[in-house]
């Protein structure tokens, strides 16, 4: 029996120093800096180095000592070796560390006296390379790459003549896993002694910060609805084979709460129709207990392009969708169709209001007078705030159209949270933090862009009242794609027609609510904040099967939905959850899979208790659908008080009850909660169940 003790994270820099006195391994991976070393001048490498490693979830530690590089399990370098980067001795001694068992992960290697290291004879420099190609190879290292998207990545449309610079190696004693479509090597995997060396024929700022800059020369296969992973596979190849090389595997989970992805459904209401008619869908959500995200175009004159939309009326329907307990958004002031251009938007002043922005779309000129970025966003989020009594912190532009001085106005006028680009057209479904002016050397700011990956927008063969059960279906398909990465679909859905609230019906029907959240948009950002701040380190011992999850007592005592994986649990007899003082925190561990279980620290926890669940079952519960109670069968072994718990599908506990020991069967009034879609949960001290609940009216 595991022994599920209550304890958490040292300071960082005193932890993840190696071994400890008595031989257990500090099991970190280091981030090594090069940005001094090669004389870079921006750090766009380094950047997108860390984020792989932040989307991957494990813990490091990122240092430009090379004295601190070789104390870790797995050295990623930030930038491409070259002449300057390494000494012959610093050479020497990686060598010797890869002998004795370390991994290293590279981008493009131009360094000759490092060929030996990454198996490799040659390489050719490149910029006519488009595909990148895994082998047709089940290796650990591929544990993510189910899908065709995966399996082979976009580095830059194939009708373009120059694309990003890719590196094709000649072998030598290497293991070609991945090709370029020239057919030349992309990556080697080189065993050296008990460790190993993996060269990638890329730089990573082309393959990770290319993408969110939308620089990445058009490399995206399709512009939205569809499964476009080409960034996202390389912090998962980095999270498979940190796997590989720990007997125990620990990393930030990515989605809140447990589910395997989360639906997150958004709203763009620019027109005087979705102002009219968003009550429908806001009614529905309400009746299934969702919190969901509207954003609101403030559209208080008429042009040549669009009327005005924004007046008392309409702020009395968007009071009535928060009544209904959703969160509302900036959607820009005129939803302009050439915000993108920056000789029309610059960026202008700050501190105009309605009486003093005064923009007008000229259909003669097809261009708008007198906007500015400023006017768009400050105005539009003062009006909201102002009228609604409530902050608004996130945004969407118009058409999804952005210009080189969006993200500033973002971050001055305090926008936490941006949508504004396709996940398919960055890359990458997971969220990142946007540079100012959306250039290599931008400041990295404090704007959090989640990227949107589903939408009611079909250009080629739009949606219409006869098929939109077709693109419901095109939608499912990518959540499917979605969840074996662990990764969010936040989805637009216009609310201009009644019928559009039954295609989001229809795709959550299909949906299974047990493993897929359907979550609020500025919840689940909240959640990446809270993780990208978490860090942890974790310490195995293998003699005693004794797991160490360590991080900051600020981090553990704060409330929090961040949550841990656990990997191979069945390795480990006992959990400590420990600070930088030792004192041990309360924690829960819910299984997750067979070989995986989901640890909850402190305030993110949805279950009582610090006992391992020893199962995890269906919850047997009838009338299902039930108006006015049900029945709760537990189970036989059931030799404690145990605790019912109703959970909306936000998370929050909308009821609890403690259940004596001995308990058989309880039944359960329903008439104070409202009908929708719940998770009842039966939590003890070693057992686990749930189940969905249809609460009708």
């Amino acid at each position: 029996m595991k022994n599920i003790i209550a304890l958490s994270f040292a300071i960082l820099s005193l932890l993840m120093v190696g071994t400890t006195a008595n031989g257990q391994s500090s099991d970190h991976a280091v981030l090594f800096n090069m940005t001094g070393r090669n004389q870079e001048t921006d750090d766009s490498q380094l950047y997108s180095a860390r984020h792989m490693l932040e989307i991957a979830g494990i813990p490091f530690i990122e240092t430009d000592q090379f004295n601190e590089v070789i104390n870790g399990a797995l050295i990623l370098f930030s930038s491409p070796v070259i002449d300057q980067s390494f000494s012959a001795e610093e050479l020497a001694t990686l060598t010797n560390w890869v002998n004795d068992g370390g991994v290293i992960i590279s981008p493009a290697c131009k360094k000759e006296s490092f060929s030996s290291l990454f198996g490799y004879g040659t390489y050719i420099q490149a910029k006519n390379r488009y595909t990148l190609i895994w082998i047709d190879t089940p290796l650990p290292e591929f544990e993510y790459f189910d899908e065709p998207e995966e399996k082979a990545i976009s580095l830059g449309r194939s009708t373009y003549s120059s694309v990003i610079k890719s590196y094709g190696y000649t072998l030598s004693d290497g293991l070609s896993i991945a090709v370029f479509d020239s057919g030349e090597t992309a990556v080697i995997k080189k065993k050296t002694g008990s460790g190993i060396t993996y060269l990638f024929g890329v730089e990573w700022r082309d393959v990770i910060q290319r993408g969110q800059l939308n620089r990445d020369f058009e490399a995206q296969r399709i512009y939205s609805n569809g499964f476009e992973p080409s960034a996202d596979v390389f912090p998962l190849f980095l999270r498979s084979v940190w796997k590989t090389i720990n007997p125990v595997m620990v990393w930030k989970f990515t989605i809140p709460r447990g589910y395997t992805t989360a639906l997150i459904p958004t709203h763009d209401v620019d027109a005087r129709t979705s102002y009219d008619t968003m009550w429908h869908m806001s009614a529905y959500e309400k009746s299934m207990n969702f919190s969901c995200h509207y954003f609101m175009t403030t559209r208080y004159f008429k042009d040549d392009y669009l009327s005005a939309s924004y007046n008392s009326k309409s702020v009395l329907n968007i009071k009535n969708v928060m009544a209904d307990g959703h969160t509302i958004g900036n959607h820009s002031v005129g939803h302009f169709p050439d915000m993108d251009n920056d000789d029309n938007f610059p960026i202008g002043e700050p501190g105009l209001d309605t009486s003093t922005y005064k923009p007008f779309y000229d259909s003669s000129l097809e261009k708008t007078l007198n906007g500015s970025t400023y006017g768009e966003i400050e105005v539009s989020k003062n009006l909201l705030t102002n009228d609604l009594g409530t902050p608004v912190i996130s945004f969407r532009s118009g058409h999804l159209l952005t210009n080189e001085s969006m993200n500033t106005v973002l971050e001055a006028t305090g926008h936490l949270y941006n949508s504004s680009f396709p996940a398919c057209d960055v890359l990458t479904a997971f969220p990142y933090f946007e540079r100012e002016g959306y250039t290599w050397s931008g400041t990295l700011g404090n704007v959090l862009e989640i990227p949107m990956m589903l939408s009611d927008v079909f250009s080629a063969d739009p949606i219409s009242q006869t098929n939109y059960p077709e693109k419901v279906a095109i939608w499912k398909e990518v959540v499917r794609c979605q969840a074996n990465n662990y990764a969010p679909n936040v989805i637009l859905i216009h609310p201009t027609r009644k019928w559009k609230t039954d295609a989001e019906k229809m795709l959550i029907d299909n949906l299974n609510l047990s493993s897929c959240g359907i979550l609020n948009f500025e919840d689940y950002g909240r959640f990446w904040r809270q993780r990208f701040d978490f860090n942890f380190n974790q310490t195995y011992n293998p003699i005693d099967s004794i797991l160490i999850i360590s991080s900051t007592s600020g981090a553990l005592t704060n409330d929090s939905l961040v949550c841990l994986m656990i990997e191979k649990p069945q390795r480990v007899k006992e959990i400590k959850l420990t600070d930088e003082n030792q004192q041990l925190y309360t924690f829960t561990i819910i299984p997750h899979s067979d070989t995986s279980e989901l640890l909850y620290i402190n305030g993110s926890t949805l279950y009582t208790g610090i006992e391992k669940v020893a199962e995890y079952d269906k919850l047997f519960i009838w009338p299902n659908p039930a108006s006015d109670f049900i029945q709760i069968r537990l189970p036989e072994h059931y030799g404690s008080q145990s605790v019912i718990t109703i959970h909306d599908l936000s998370g929050r506990i909308i009821l609890s009850k403690i259940v004596p020991s001995g308990t058989e069967s309880f039944r359960l009034e329903l008439s104070n909660i409202h009908p929708g879609l719940y998770q009842i949960s039966v939590s003890g001290s070693r057992y686990f169940a749930k189940a969905t609940l249809i609460k009708l009216r």
